[in-house]
């Protein structure tokens, strides 16, 4: 805690201007420590939002920042997005009109906020980087040893969070960020100790992954750690995790039972149904209010588990193309600063939603859960980025 005062002062940060920093280190930290929801929601109503005042001179004067091009596509999807819900039929449980512009102001006040923090604290950045490895870490312990004593490690039934991140998928979709942080980390640390701690930090969450048995989050981390290998150009360790994964095939053809994590269950049959009703009005969508709803299997189901598939419905191919472009504008200014370990860190945590949010999710302008997390924070790092090589 000295350490971080210390960075803040070296950065000539003001009282105001401390205050907020910490407010945000707990809002992250909040992902993986808060008991629910609505603890993560009054920190950020009450401490990001209500005190953005605080650093809005500092980000006014960041011409830099505000001109960022990824800023500017990320705001073209959500207000796009936002101004779809205008030619939503009519429904019973249709949103009322202004939460999806709320919602988008909630997003870019976070946004803002990681890349004020980023900019103006590096070192205390990277230190609450540092907390959120510690934190998760921890969760993810207990909530293996809880799942192993409560379950008797029964593996027909998925491990869950013992806080907030209690839906398996979605919580596991925020270790996974967690993961590739430490691997970063892992790779990029010279000190032995400090080395195996991020190792040992990395183990852990992929543990909890697997017990969560997400089939979408595996298959995208899967993906992440492959580009990032290529990226080192650590082409043994490649080979060894080709091989790795080959065996893992071959055992599946003789008897190996994997379960759940071969099977696409439902999802094919919610996505026919949804691109069915899509192609009715295909260019801008039913609208974002529209009911989010499918019925698949004889159950109904919240959303069609694709976000893909859900953009396509509530805003067509306009919103599709827009979200499509705030996706690769991130990839790419993470490519072109990935010598920073945060910016490659952020890259890959996009490359990583990009995959996972083909087989999960109905809308990602939302109020502060895990999609904020491993979606708009790794968007917030990368709005320090330079924009230019």
């Amino acid at each position: 805690m000295a350490a971080m005062l210390k960075n803040l002062y070296l950065n000539h940060l003001t009282l105001p201007n401390v205050i907020y920093a910490f407010i945000v280190a707990i809002f992250l930290l909040g992902f993986f420590i808060a008991p629910h929801d609505d603890v993560l929601h009054k920190i950020f109503i009450y401490g990001i939002l209500l005190l953005f005042p605080l650093i809005a001179r500092d980000i006014w004067c960041n011409t830099t920042l505000l001109k960022h091009p990824l800023l500017y596509f990320m705001l073209a999807y959500m207000l796009y997005a936002a101004l779809s819900g205008f030619w939503t039929v009519p429904t019973e449980v249709a949103m009322t009109w202004y939460k999806p512009f709320v919602r988008t102001l909630y997003i870019t006040v976070f946004c803002l906020g990681i890349a004020w923090l980023s900019l103006r604290a590096p070192d205390f950045f990277e230190n609450v980087l540092t907390l959120l490895i510690c934190a998760a870490t921890v969760v993810a312990f207990l909530g293996i040893i809880y799942w192993g004593i409560e379950y008797k490690g029964n593996f027909n039934i998925r491990l869950t969070g013992i806080t907030r991140a209690e839906h398996a998928i979605q919580g596991a979709a925020s270790f996974a960020v967690i993961f590739l942080l430490a691997l970063v980390r892992f790779h990029k640390t010279q000190a032995f100790w400090v080395k195996m701690g991020y190792g040992l930090a990395a183990f852990i969450c992929l543990l909890f992954i697997i017990l969560a048995q997400p089939r979408g989050v595996l298959i995208a981390l899967s993906v992440c750690v492959f580009i990032y290998l290529i990226v080192r150009r650590d082409f043994k360790i490649l080979f060894i995790l080709s091989i790795s994964a080959l065996v893992i095939l071959v055992f599946s053809f003789y008897g190996y039972d994997l379960g759940n994590m071969l099977s696409f269950s439902y999802r094919l049959e919610m996505w026919e149904s949804v691109l069915k009703q899509s192609l009715e009005r295909p260019w801008f969508g039913h609208g974002f209010l529209h009911d989010s709803r499918v019925m698949a299997s004889g159950v109904l189901f919240p959303h069609a588990h694709s976000i893909y598939v859900s953009i396509f419905f509530f805003s067509g191919v306009v919103g599709l193309i827009l979200f499509g472009m705030m996706l690769l504008s991130a990839l790419y200014y993470a490519y072109i600063n990935r010598a920073t370990d945060k910016f490659l860190f952020a890259g890959l945590a996009v490359v990583f939603a990009s995959i996972a949010l083909i087989s999960d999710v109905g809308r990602v302008i939302v109020s502060p859960n895990d999609i904020w997390f491993y979606l708009w924070f790794p968007m917030g790092v990368l709005l320090a980025s330079r924009p230019r090589k």
